[in-house]
């Protein structure tokens, strides 16, 4: 398992990993996915990404990490480079040009029903959040339209 970018245990002791996702995970994503859609009450609170969705994603278009519990992806989180238009979320924002180009978009993020309620959604933003601030990208743009600037990410 190398690649691997941090370890813990869940609360009912199972250890799991988190790392990146890339192409050959494709079926395990798309498998997460439909899991969790099946599970929903409502499902209109899930945009399902397609299978050509996620591999623009992960053909360099982006980002994704998974946990892994073994084998079992387990939750996963996928980031966009969005294309530099007039749709881009950040021209509504007012953001400028140079600006605009600094932003990346929280696309979906999936937990296995059974593995909720183990803080993976907040373990995976924090990992972005982190990236961020770092360096890796200065604006991050949740799916409710908030923009996040690296100064008020640190407060």
């Amino acid at each position: 398992m190398n690649n691997i970018i941090k370890e813990g245990t869940l609360n009912n002791g199972q250890a799991f990993y988190v790392r990146c996702l890339m192409m050959g995970d494709l079926p395990l994503i798309m498998n997460l996915q439909e899991v969790v859609k099946n599970t929903l009450k409502t499902a209109a609170i899930l945009k399902p990404l397609s299978q050509q969705e996620f591999s623009f994603i992960l053909s360099g278009n982006g980002s994704m990490i998974g946990i892994f519990t073994g084998n079992e992806l387990i939750a996963f989180r996928a980031l966009l480079i969005p294309e530099i238009n007039d749709e881009h979320l950040g021209v509504d924002a007012g953001l400028t040009r140079d600006e605009l180009a600094k932003v990346i978009y929280s696309e979906v993020s999936n937990v296995h029903p059974t593995y909720r309620g183990n803080g993976l959604q907040t373990l995976m933003e924090r990992h972005y959040l982190k990236r961020s601030i770092a360096g890796d990208s200065a604006l991050y743009v949740q799916p409710s339209l908030r923009l996040t600037s690296r100064a008020s990410k640190i407060n």
